[in-house]
């Protein structure tokens, strides 16, 4: 594979490779240092955190996609603090999202310490921005949020019905005999046959 001097992410994939199969082999800085356009990358948690840059390749959802790259631009620039208000309510999934285990297999004291240690990988936070910005161009996703009496940060297709659930008052898993909406699991935005 031939990289050009002004290499971005969506290159690949004009010439027919996926992104994420690409970033299963190398971080996406890994690639441009094998063909000499940039330096080797030397994060030191290079081996765990480039997992996250294949899962952010599979983000769909344009708020997720624009919080996350916030997040990442405030970690870039060392600003833990902006970074964890950023996150907000969704900071344990965003650190899930982006660690992918346990906080004590790393030895994290907490959220702020994970948050922390991701500022000491740049070019991994450089690719992830590169890698989100990417995601945002090809999704699908409008960014719809199901209007259910519930919080469910999950964002539809916008060419989905627009649907609500008036008859539930909790959370569907805590009504007997109820399911969860399929939009709460998977995306899809239609109702649940009775």
């Amino acid at each position: 594979m031939v990289l050009c001097g002004s290499c971005s992410i969506k290159q690949p994939q004009y010439h027919e490779y996926e992104p994420e199969r690409l970033l299963v082999s190398d971080t996406w800085t890994g690639w441009k240092a094998r063909t000499q356009l940039a330096p080797a990358p030397s994060d030191p948690d290079l081996t765990w955190l480039k997992r996250s840059l294949v899962r952010a390749a599979f983000i769909s959802g344009p708020g997720e996609i624009g919080r996350l790259r916030r997040i990442i631009r405030r970690l870039s620039s060392k600003d833990v603090p902006g970074a964890l208000d950023l996150a907000g309510e969704q900071a344990n999934a965003i650190y899930y999202r982006l660690w992918g285990d346990k906080a004590d297999r790393f030895g994290f004291a907490g959220l702020p310490d994970a948050f922390h240690r991701l500022t000491q990988n740049p070019s991994l936070l450089r690719d992830m921005d590169e890698i989100l910005a990417w995601a945002r161009d090809v999704s699908p996703v409008a960014g719809v949020l199901p209007d259910l009496p519930f919080s469910c940060s999950l964002e539809v297709p916008s060419s989905a019905p627009r649907i609500s659930w008036p008859h539930l008052t909790g959370p569907p898993w805590s009504l007997p005999g109820r399911r969860a909406p399929a939009c709460c699991i998977s995306g899809i935005s239609r109702p649940m046959p009775s």
